[in-house]
């Protein structure tokens, strides 16, 4: 189980996720920096500036000879909200992702 205070969710309530045992060992196993408790992002809090990292990531893939079509982050959720729906997922849990 991974619980996320309060304090870091937008509806400001703690998040309790069943992540399967091999999610939570890869979060365990991620390096962290000694300045940061989080696994991921920059600075000193929780995540943050999505639209630099999405534009080093778009570098790095046609750098290496990846050409896609443009997307957003957004279009990420939308994707898993679709493909959530399509598994038979009720709406009111798909709608907290």
């Amino acid at each position: 189980m991974l619980t996320i205070p309060a304090a870091r969710t937008k509806a400001r309530t703690e998040l309790r996720l069943g992540l399967p045992a091999v999610a939570l060992e890869i979060l365990k196993s991620v390096p962290r920096r000694a300045d940061r408790e989080y696994p991921f992002g920059s600075g000193g809090g929780e995540y943050s500036r999505w639209s630099y990292v999405k534009q080093a990531l778009d570098k790095r893939l046609a750098d290496a000879g990846h050409h896609l079509k443009p997307w957003t982050l957004h279009d990420l959720r939308r994707t898993s909200r679709t493909r959530l729906a399509m598994l038979g997922v009720p709406p009111h849990v798909a709608r907290r992702f």
